[in-house]
């Protein structure tokens, strides 16, 4: 997918930095970042993905890199 196609709403598959295959979905679209959350489990936090891995691997964020990335 080009890293431009990337929407707020859609659902994805990426494999965790622990190699698991989840379904997320998009929260936040920025020039470099997609931010994430789980479409299989609730209250799971806030996940990273670089846009230009290929394939996309995504990363749970701290609560301190949440307010990091927030700001």
């Amino acid at each position: 997918m080009n890293s431009s196609d990337y929407k707020v709403g859609q659902f994805i598959s990426a494999r965790t930095n622990e190699d698991v295959l989840e379904r997320f979905q998009i929260i936040s679209v920025k020039e470099k970042y997609l931010y994430l959350t789980s479409a299989e489990y609730e209250n799971d936090g806030t996940w990273i993905a670089n846009k230009s891995d290929n394939p996309l691997v995504v990363s749970r964020l701290s609560k301190q890199d949440e307010a990091k990335h927030s700001q």
